[in-house]
């Protein structure tokens, strides 16, 4: 048993609820996690092998459109992108909301959450100008995900282990 663990890149585990259970075997009583944690819905969060090119274009096209737009315009990378979308990044999708969901059903407590702002906040603001309906779009696609949460950079979150 250890006192605390960090991770980097929880969104590319696919299933947090096996994660939690392994962590909880794993940390002492009052140990600590820490995750240091890019949201899919952020503007990088499909990461450079499944990103299209399009400003936030992983949360305001749905997956059929995705799935369309990948073997139209990414014919030589098609699988590969199809395949990192769906088993690289964390699906079903989760929120940071549902991640602490899942540290509380694990007997975890949250202890501190920040979310740092991306350097590039300011070209993000001026695509979502130029992107018609954009809220409206990612909230018929995802919607419980908070805007905070599409706005971030990287969130650092640290839980305790009840």
């Amino acid at each position: 048993k250890v006192d605390i663990i960090y991770l980097k890149s929880i969104e590319h585990f696919n299933d947090w609820d096996k994660l939690f259970s392994k962590l909880k075997l794993t940390l002492k009583k009052k140990g600590i996690v820490i995750f240091k944690h890019r949201s899919f819905f952020s503007y990088l969060g499909a990461h450079r092998y499944a990103s299209i090119g399009i400003p936030w274009g992983h949360i305001i096209l749905n997956e059929n459109q995705y799935k369309k737009f990948i073997k139209k315009n990414y014919k030589d990378r098609e699988k590969q992108m199809i395949n990192f979308f769906y088993t690289g990044l964390n699906y079903p999708r989760s929120s940071v909301s549902d991640l602490i969901k899942f540290a509380t059903k694990h007997d975890f407590r949250l202890r501190f959450i920040s979310i740092e702002p991306p350097h590039y906040n300011k070209k993000t603001t001026k695509f979502i100008k130029k992107i018609k309906n954009f809220w409206k779009i990612v909230k018929k696609n995802y919607p419980n995900v908070p805007s905070e949460e599409v706005l971030s950079g990287m969130y650092h979150i640290v839980l305790e282990k009840n």
